[in-house]
C-alpha cells in the first residue's frame, strides 16, 4: 500500500486536453480525503484544483481552487459513492475553461479552471 500523502511532479504542468486518472483505496477509519494539484512545491503555492471528498452520510465532494493566496468559488456535489474501505477511481480532464471529474459512470463533477 502506498502511503499518504503521494506526490507526483508532473513537470509540463496540465494543460487543456490533459487527462489523468487517480487510484486509490479510502481507509476505513478515513473521515475524507483530498486530491491537490499544486501548482509548486512551496507553502501556500496556488492550488489549481482542490478536491475534497467527506465521507460521512450523505458524502460530499467540494472541487475548489486556492490562487493568488484566495480560496475560489467552491463547487459541492452530495451522494457522490465514495466508501470507507473501498477502492476508487477518479478521472480528470483539463478543458479550456473546466475541470472535468469523473467518478465511476455516470458521476461527472465540474469545476471552472482559473488557471487558463
Amino acid at each position: 500500500c502506498q502511503e499518504t500523502p503521494h506526490c507526483v511532479e508532473l513537470p509540463d504542468g496540465l494543460k487543456a486536453g490533459d487527462k489523468l486518472k487517480i487510484q486509490g483505496s479510502v481507509p476505513k477509519d478515513s473521515v475524507s480525503f483530498m486530491v491537490n494539484f499544486l501548482c509548486g512545491k512551496e507553502e501556500n503555492t496556488d492550488n489549481a484544483l482542490l478536491v475534497l471528498v467527506k465521507l460521512e452520510a450523505p458524502s460530499v465532494v467540494v472541487l475548489n481552487s486556492f490562487l493568488n493566496k484566495t480560496l475560489g468559488e467552491k463547487d459541492k456535489y452530495t451522494n457522490v459513492p465514495f466508501a470507507r474501505g473501498q477502492d476508487f477511481e477518479l478521472e480528470f480532464v483539463v478543458e479550456e475553461d473546466i475541470y472535468k471529474v469523473w467518478k465511476g459512470l455516470g458521476f461527472m463533477l465540474n469545476h471552472r479552471n482559473n488557471i487558463a
